[in-house]
């Protein structure tokens, strides 16, 4: 674990050079689907809500190991995570992640292999959950997008990793 970390750090601006080619891929997909799908999601939560409560988007970790690439938008009273939530759907992003370069390992490998002369096949699994989540990260610009156009500027949005800390995509 600790060589992986070693790794990432000595990617790290090859992963940050991917992401943004990922973010410019992005805005050529065809994202209407998923939009739309989460505008459904957003106005069923809606009708859950309570003056309390709140709505979070959160990814997955799971999601990165599987590629999946499922969120999940949910209505929690009070604090999130705390209890139960009172409304909540899987959203299925997986058409985002399709751009996703399939090469990406034997690309970082090939970064890494002047340096290090043996590269496990678990700190390649590793370096790619890295960038898969990093990506997640990102894609909080996309939720805020879609919130721009449906929010009523009075419901707060929160996003991030499941269980975790959350930023607020916001009253906008």
């Amino acid at each position: 674990m600790e060589r992986t970390a070693e790794l990432i750090k000595h990617l790290d601006e090859e992963v940050e050079l991917a992401i943004g080619e990922w973010v410019k891929r992005l805005a050529q997909i065809n994202t209407t689907n998923i939009k739309e799908d989460i505008k459904e999601v957003f106005k069923k939560a809606r009708k859950s809500l309570d003056p309390d409560s709140q709505i979070v988007i959160t990814y997955l970790r799971s999601s990165a190991i599987t590629e999946s690439h499922k969120f999940k938008l949910a209505v929690y009273q009070g604090d999130p995570f705390i209890s139960d939530p009172t409304y909540h759907a899987l959203l299925d992003m997986k058409l985002l992640f399709t751009e996703v370069p399939n090469d990406l390992a034997e690309k970082l490998i090939k970064k890494l292999s002047p340096t290090y002369i043996q590269i496990l096949p678990s700190e390649i699994e590793e370096i790619r959950r890295h960038f898969i989540i990093k990506l997640y990260q990102q894609s909080y610009h996309f939720f805020e997008r879609i919130l721009t156009e449906i929010n009523d500027k009075q419901t707060i949005v929160y996003f991030g990793e499941e269980m975790c800390e959350l930023i607020e995509l916001g009253a906008n």
